[in-house]
């Protein structure tokens, strides 16, 4: 991989980009499966609202979604409160295999940074041999 001002190759803030699409499209499959969108009061506004902007030069992924996702996720509302009857079934979208994804991708920027330090380290040195 080549560096790229210092900074996270090109080939490496690509696979940022692919990953942070990746996550978008489990967190849409994940909807369709729990019927999160598809149910009859549903408007699809959160399944819509589901977006990212990468920022590798700050390190930075956002995900955003509409607030109400997160209520969705953990099975809580205002529906809650109507009837003692009614119990808002959880629908874990949002949960799940993100921690595992997570994890993955951030044992690769690990790596990712620790190369670009190393090569760092070995051109500074080379420089002061000179």
């Amino acid at each position: 991989m080549t560096e790229t001002n210092g900074i996270f190759s090109e080939e490496f803030n690509k696979y940022i980009d692919e990953w942070a699409g990746m996550q978008i499209e489990i967190w849409q499959d994940r909807m369709q499966a729990l019927w999160v969108s598809s149910s009859p009061n549903a408007t699809g506004n959160l399944y819509k609202s589901l977006s990212t902007k990468v920022s590798p030069d700050h390190g930075r992924i956002d995900f955003t979604f509409n607030r109400y996702g997160a209520y969705v996720d953990a099975g809580i509302g205002p529906e809650s409160k109507l009837s003692l009857d009614h119990v808002r079934k959880r629908k874990p979208w949002l949960s799940g295999n993100y921690w595992y994804s997570k994890q993955k991708l951030k044992a690769e920027m690990l790596e990712q940074t620790g190369s670009v330090y190393l090569k760092s380290i070995s051109n500074l040195f080379n420089d002061k041999k000179k």
